[in-house]
């Protein structure tokens, strides 16, 4: 079932639970607590997870809370705006340190 029919199902069979959610801007909305299961996949990460479905009036079609970003540890490219699991080293950045010991008795 795609992702679109697992919400709008979530939304009919909903029970009468409300959760209050605090928004970017730190408005806090009262909403009926409407949780679905939804296949998040991108670049190299692949999961399932347990969403929240209210109404943003089609603007976004996820958001991801900073609790969700650090439990998961994603790297953000904020240019290109993509998301991604493993961790890449910028260009010219050092990945790794290993000393060496060069001309010493």
């Amino acid at each position: 079932m795609e992702g679109s029919q697992l919400c709008a199902e979530a939304l009919r069979a909903r029970d009468r639970d409300n959760v209050t959610v605090r928004l970017a801007t730190g408005t806090r909305v009262t909403v009926p607590k409407v949780p679905v299961d939804l296949d998040m996949r991108f670049l190299d990460f692949d999961s399932v997870e347990r969403c929240l479905v209210m109404d943003l009036y089609a603007r976004y079609d996820r958001i991801l809370g900073m609790a969700w970003l650090e439990r998961h540890e994603q790297w953000i490219d904020w240019r290109s705006k993509t998301l991604g699991a493993t961790h890449f080293s910028p260009s010219g950045a050092l990945a790794s340190h290993e000393p060496t010991c060069s001309g010493l008795t």
